[in-house]
């Protein structure tokens, strides 16, 4: 999949103070792919937003999500979920997960998201580190695919 000049222009306004929805739109309607991988970081567009974005810019996935990101794109295992598992961002794997991101969806390492979030909270526990939020996030990719 190649890296257009339009795809870069995509990803950097991840990075800009003030999002700007129209812009991100302009983008794809001109042919930027929501779905680029990103070759410096070999990320995802929509997983380099959760990384990128706090916590409390969540709903700007669910615009990305509707520009046509698909929630299960992933580099070596690492979805847009899986992201925002290891980074804790609770409102984000909600609205990931309320825009058909699913937790038991196969990945490319033949993992699912909810393994990896069972895993990093055992991470979590042998560093004893608190695994609070790590538990809430579970809780919520359990409860998704009840």
């Amino acid at each position: 999949m190649s890296f257009s000049p339009l795809d870069k222009q995509l990803f950097d306004e991840l990075f800009e103070i003030d999002i700007n929805k129209a812009k991100l739109r302009r983008l794809v309607e001109k042919g930027a792919n929501p779905n680029a991988i990103d070759p410096e970081t070999e990320q995802p567009f929509l997983t380099e937003a959760v990384e990128t974005l706090v916590d409390e810019e969540a709903e700007l996935l669910e615009f990305i999500i509707s520009l046509g990101a698909n929630p299960h794109t992933d580099v070596e295992g690492v979805s847009a979920l899986v992201a925002a598992i290891w980074e804790q961002k609770i409102q984000m794997v909600a609205t990931l997960l309320r825009c058909g991101a699913k937790a038991r969806v196969p990945l490319s390492d033949g993992e699912h998201a909810l393994d990896a979030a069972r895993e990093f909270a055992e991470h979590l526990g042998t560093e004893n580190e608190s695994t609070e939020i790590i538990e809430q996030i579970i809780q919520l990719l359990e409860n998704a695919e009840a």
